[in-house]
């Protein structure tokens, strides 16, 4: 059976501590980037349903100076909480980028499959200046599967009419 193998990019869901957006109203532009003036976990993302094989991932300098912020950032696969994480993915934002905008990439030549309950987090190794911010974009292709066959899913016992 042929399967089709679509990839896709993926925003990655900030991790910013105090950041709420009221209902009804916008996000501000601060919240569509990922805060990189810290150190540590700024974003994370994981399947809910299908395997994914991540293929490459971005680091886009939204805000900040792209000159004297040089942004080190290491993605992570997270298999569950007493595990150790493994580095899928150093992306180091060069000085020699002199516009905000520009898309540093990186493409692995290993195949890391994330399964469902898993996780992808960005964690910010070198920090830039005040006011840092960015998207960080992971290009990823489903592993299409039945959750029968993942070991780590579990068909839940409830039923739609169960209170």
């Amino acid at each position: 059976m042929a399967y089709t193998h679509s990839k896709y990019e993926i925003a990655m869901a900030p991790q910013v501590p105090g950041v709420t957006t009221s209902p009804g109203t916008a996000p501000t532009a601060d919240n569509f980037g990922v805060v990189l003036d810290v150190t540590g976990t700024v974003a994370e993302w994981g399947p809910g349903y299908v395997p994914h094989i991540f293929r490459g991932a971005g680091l886009i300098l939204q805000a900040g100076n792209p000159q004297t912020d040089a942004v080190h950032m290491r993605l992570r696969h997270v298999k569950g909480v007493a595990s150790t994480a493994t580095n899928i993915a150093h992306l180091v934002h060069p000085t020699t980028v002199t516009s905000l905008g520009r898309c540093i990439y990186y493409r692995p030549s290993f195949s890391a499959e994330i399964k469902p309950g898993e996780l992808i987090r960005a964690v910010v190794t070198a920090a830039g200046g005040a006011g840092t911010y960015g998207q960080v974009v992971l290009y990823m292709e489903p592993r299409w599967e039945e959750p029968e066959n993942v070991t780590e899913m579990l068909l839940t016992t409830g039923l739609p009419g169960d209170a």
